[in-house]
């Protein structure tokens, strides 16, 4: 569920149903993991799947992480969605470390991740996104997985403290392992198509249009 995939940007699932509404109908409960089986098209396993973590951080957004995280910082003061965002990449950075170091500082990294989960709770709550918790008895150390539907793109996480204000998921795992960073990289991508350009570029109308055109292409349903 976590680690890195690179999807091919551009592709769009705008041609799937809305996921707003925080209630996921029952016949719908299987149309994630439809989704995600769909999507398997759309990822290339040979050139980015067994990446080094350290390289799949650098070549994020064209950027790197640490400047994207930045740029939509500076864009969040205005716009909820991207510090929802911004949010969701500082929560897969806790987790990649977590996996990364040992120890007490693998704890300290699930710590964090936590905290940066409950505050991601009240996001999901003012976008009307649906999102909830599931147990998880297959895995010996952690018992709970944290769901969020973006977009029609699922994004899960296991962790080890208690969550509050969270429902209840009634969805379905979509089934796509290691593939957390390649979905938020492609939701980025898909709204700020010009974060990765300079700023002597965002002055460029030309530009700017090219990285908008580039985030329609095909779409999944």
């Amino acid at each position: 569920m976590s680690h890195w995939m690179k999807i091919n940007i551009p592709i769009q699932l705008g041609a799937l149903e809305s996921s707003n509404s925080p209630q996921l109908p029952p016949n719908e409960k299987n149309q994630i993991k439809t989704r995600g089986e769909a999507m398997l098209t759309y990822i290339d396993h040979q050139s980015y799947r067994n990446l080094d973590i350290d390289q799949a951080r650098k070549d994020f957004c064209s950027i790197g992480t640490r400047k994207t995280k930045v740029r939509l910082n500076s864009y969040s003061n205005s716009d909820l969605y991207a510090k929802f965002l911004k949010l969701l990449l500082e929560i897969e950075d806790s987790n990649l470390n977590a996996q990364k170091y040992p120890g007490y500082t693998k704890l300290d990294y699930y710590q964090e991740k936590a905290e940066l989960l409950q505050e991601l709770i009240p996001l999901c709550h003012r976008l009307k996104l649906r999102f909830g918790i599931r147990s998880n008895s297959n895995h010996k150390s952690f018992k709970n997985v944290f769901f969020v539907e973006v977009e029609n793109i699922q994004i899960c996480w296991h962790y080890l403290d208690e969550l509050y204000n969270v429902p209840l998921y009634e969805g379905e795992w979509d089934g796509l392992q290691n593939s957390t960073l390649g979905k938020i990289e492609y939701l980025i991508l898909q709204s700020y198509p010009f974060i990765n350009l300079k700023k002597w570029q965002l002055t460029n109308p030309d530009l700017v249009v090219q990285a908008n055109d580039s985030s329609q292409v095909v779409s999944i349903g």
